[in-house]
């Protein structure tokens, strides 16, 4: 981001299919309460959902239970699991 820009008419084909990802993105950043993190490799993408999961869910350790074991049908139950059940 900070080399596109310094320099936005540059040529990054080798990077993106269009530089237009580079406004998406500065749009999202310039976005109040959309939340984004970046990310080297996708273990880091993994790990910063489970921490979003366990805070989503940090009323009951079921669904986070869920996600970690991966059960059976765990994708089902996970998007049924209702808090008052």
């Amino acid at each position: 981001m900070p080399v596109w820009k310094a320099n936005p008419e540059g040529n990054y084909q080798s990077v993106v299919d269009s530089n237009k990802l580079f406004d998406f993105v500065e749009l999202l950043k310039d976005t109040e309460n959309v939340w984004i993190v970046g990310f080297e490799v996708a273990q880091d993408i993994c790990n910063t959902l489970l921490q979003q999961l366990a805070y989503l869910f940090m009323d009951s350790g079921m669904p986070l239970r869920l996600v970690i074991d991966r059960t059976a049908y765990w994708e089902f139950r996970l998007f049924c699991f209702s808090p008052l059940i």
